[in-house]
């Protein structure tokens, strides 16, 4: 139990797939026992081949594939939903598990990927509600309570795709507010979770990311000497540079006090050097900073990148070598070899 929950942690939509997997695994098994010794043969046959595609889930938990589990209980949800609509289960009381079925369904999924499950699931009872599909064992429900049923389901959807997408942009909200840096209004380090470096180190086989790691020279100095306010202006000037000098595809991260890492994403070398360097000019030559010290403030810059056999945290450390080489050799330099 404790394996498969590992997995899954920051992700809450795939740690609530392993929650309900592990839940219906239980609760089906015992619907499927009780169908058997009731001699409710399609019904229990239907229970345990989604028990049977569940443990399967749980198994894929533990492998590269763990983020298809979703899609895969999804998947499981809408065939034997559309199995208890179209044949009755006991009593033909088997369309109202259908409800708390779709809404688990939905309650994995993102809004988009929920959208889809519900278009699908609604186009699929509709077909067994009111057109003639020519098999016998299906359910005949009277006009009245098919229009019922799908009109409740079409309700059903709409609402928990409303609550799900009020969820996303709440928990982006507050996702946000946990990894932004008040001052600067760059990332902090918190962005780079397990899954963030992880993607990281899953892609470096087809792209190089570059890391900059870039250091204020002689920010401590400029704290005792022009106070914080100033030096707490400096790092905004800083923030604003490098979120001027990002693609949408780069991260800019206020590493912690004067120190920001850069990372540029598919980046060749020449590339990365050349934004390197043109962070370091502009913040050189910024007139502000002039204003407030008098003088130019500095950079150092160390940079690396992750290879097939480079991984982030290596390409990181890396990179802290190199900023160290730029102090030691004079600051005001990038340093891209050793």
């Amino acid at each position: 139990m404790r394996r498969i929950l590992g997995v899954s942690k920051g992700n809450k939509k795939l740690t609530l797939a392993v929650y309900l997997t592990l839940i219906g695994f239980i609760f089906l098994t015992a619907l499927g026992f009780i169908s058997w010794h009731n001699g409710n043969i399609r019904t229990s046959s239907t229970l345990f081949t989604a028990v049977f595609f569940g443990v399967i889930n749980l198994y894929l938990l533990n492998t590269k594939y763990r983020d298809f589990t979703r899609y895969i209980l999804s998947i499981i949800v809408a065939l034997m939903g559309l199995s208890l609509l179209a044949f009755g289960g006991q009593d033909a009381t088997g369309y109202l598990w259908t409800f708390p079925l779709m809404a688990m369904a939905l309650a994995v999924l993102s809004v988009r990927e929920g959208m889809c499950f519900a278009a699908t699931y609604l186009l699929g009872s509709f077909s067994v509600l009111f057109l003639p599909l020519g098999i016998d064992s299906l359910v005949h429900y009277e006009p009245v309570t098919a229009t019922r049923y799908f009109l409740s389901a079409f309700a059903l959807c709409c609402i928990t795709l409303v609550l799900v997408n009020i969820q996303e942009n709440t928990n982006r909200q507050l996702r946000l507010k946990t990894v932004k840096d008040d001052l600067t209004g760059l990332f902090n380090r918190a962005i780079l979770d397990h899954n963030t470096i992880e993607q990281i180190n899953l892609a470096r086989n087809e792209r190089s990311d570059y890391l900059l790691l870039i250091d204020i020279d002689h920010f401590k100095k400029i704290n005792d000497n022009f106070g914080h306010s100033t030096g707490d202006e400096i790092l905004v000037i800083l923030g604003d540079i490098l979120n001027a000098s990002m693609r949408d595809s780069d991260l800019a991260i206020r590493w912690g006090g004067e120190e920001f890492l850069v990372i540029l994403q598919r980046c060749p070398s020449v590339h990365a050097q050349k934004i390197a360097n043109q962070i370091r000019i502009e913040f050189e030559q910024n007139e502000r900073i002039l204003q407030l010290l008098q003088r130019p403030a500095t950079l150092s810059i160390g940079t690396a990148a992750t290879s097939q056999n480079l991984m982030f945290d290596k390409a990181l450390s890396l990179a802290d070598s190199r900023l160290y080489k730029a102090k030691s050799e004079g600051r005001n330099r990038v340093v891209f070899n050793d």
